[in-house]
């Protein structure tokens, strides 16, 4: 027997199917036909959980009155603003709004969800390939399409996800940029004095993501007990200094700092604390272990663009004249880099220390140790490398 559910909808059980049926009416198309619309579940509960999922969707203006599925670009808008953007964070939605707005409605959104085809989804991978983007470029377009129709298939629009269906473009794996021991003295030695001294010695001791060193305060740093914990990461969300939570429940945790890291945040805290007496009323309280001149935070591109001038300058202190610049070049200066670049060359030196990739993971703050193993797998080869070439040393051979 069909019951009411919220006076909207009938749910009952398909004994035929063994599966409960929600079914919604929505209103009448052109010629004045009921446009009807049924979702399936497993159990009544699922049933009405559909119902209300297809019953927002209407509300949203997701369903039209012609009674068809709506285009793709009608999906993404309501995707976009009622589902997605409420989950993500700021960075992560703008970056998949530029996605859907600019490289999946103009190619696809013409297209009815329910007549689009794995077909369709390839044939756009293959062609921004071959126009010059990435592979991974192409995948996060796909995860983009593959995620707003997963809500489809929710609200009972598309019976299949043909994003998830679509064969992906073949990716290798980049191997990541780092520094070695002998580079990574090298970045300290010229980073000494600079007020990015304290905060690249402790991303690259401890590997933290920029976001979470910049987020970084001093009641989450303690000096005697040699530890930091990461609570919080600070990102810019239109102009606004806005405070996130950890990107995922492995990122909240607490890190043992190397001896060399403690020694760089002491000092750069007696310099904070100049800065603030020197600033006075002027000083912009935050908290914060590393901030601007004034104690604002500090801006994530301004860091970087700062991090890649230091390693411009290890070269120009090179000497030998004009025969010898070459060979002294090659061996003083640092390679560019960005400033996430020193969270793997601290995997590298751990690595490279004998330290086990589980502990790694910890560090870092992966979710998963496949991840990490996945990441630096070509690292651990090379490890493996100079271990058997030791050995064949160590028996003469």
């Amino acid at each position: 027997m069909a019951r009411r559910s919220g006076g909207e909808g009938t749910i009952a059980f398909d004994r035929e199917r063994k599966l409960w049926v929600a079914r919604l009416s929505m209103g009448y198309d052109a010629k004045g036909k009921r446009i009807r619309r049924r979702v399936y579940g497993k159990t009544q509960r699922e049933a009405r959980e559909k119902l209300e999922q297809l019953r927002r969707s209407a509300e949203q203006g997701v369903s039209v009155t012609s009674g068809r599925a709506p285009t793709l670009a009608e999906l993404l808008q309501v995707w976009l603003a009622e589902v997605h953007k409420p989950r993500v964070r700021p960075t992560t939605y703008r970056r998949d709004e530029w996605v859907a707005l600019k490289r999946l409605t103009p190619a696809l959104g013409r297209h009815r969800v329910s007549a689009l085809t794995p077909l369709h989804v390839e044939k756009l991978l293959r062609e921004m390939v071959a126009d010059g983007l990435t592979p991974r470029t192409a995948q996060h377009t796909r995860s983009v399409l593959r995620a707003a129709l997963n809500q489809a298939m929710r609200w009972g629009l598309v019976s299949r996800n043909v994003a998830a269906l679509a064969e992906p473009p073949a990716m290798r794996r980049k191997e990541v940029a780092h520094l070695d021991k002998a580079q990574s003295l090298r970045l300290l030695q010229a980073v000494e004095g600079d007020r990015l001294e304290a905060l690249v010695t402790v991303a690259l001791g401890v590997g933290l993501r920029q976001g979470e060193a910049l987020g970084l305060t001093w009641d989450a740093v303690d000096l005697e007990g040699g530890t930091l914990t990461i609570r919080q990461t600070l990102q810019r969300v239109d102009g606004e200094y806005v405070y996130l939570p950890p990107k995922t429940s492995k990122s909240r945790r607490t890190i043992p700092l190397p001896g060399i890291a403690v020694q760089a945040l002491r000092r750069h805290r007696t310099r904070q604390l100049e800065d603030r007496l020197r600033r006075g009323e002027k000083w912009d309280d935050h908290g914060l272990v590393f901030t601007g001149a004034n104690g604002q935070p500090l801006y994530g591109p301004f860091v970087t663009r700062r991090f890649q001038r230091i390693l411009a300058s290890t070269c120009q202190d090179c000497s030998g004249g004009a025969d010898g610049h070459a060979a002294a070049h090659e061996f003083r200066s640092l390679p560019r880099l960005r400033f996430h670049d020193l969270r793997h060359s601290c995997a590298s030196l751990l690595l490279a220390q004998g330290v086990p990739l589980s502990t790694i993971q910890e560090v870092l703050g992966h979710t998963s140790y496949a991840f990490t193993r996945d990441v630096y797998a070509h690292l651990s080869e090379e490890l493996k490398r100079d271990a058997a070439t030791a050995m064949d040393s160590a028996l003469g051979g």
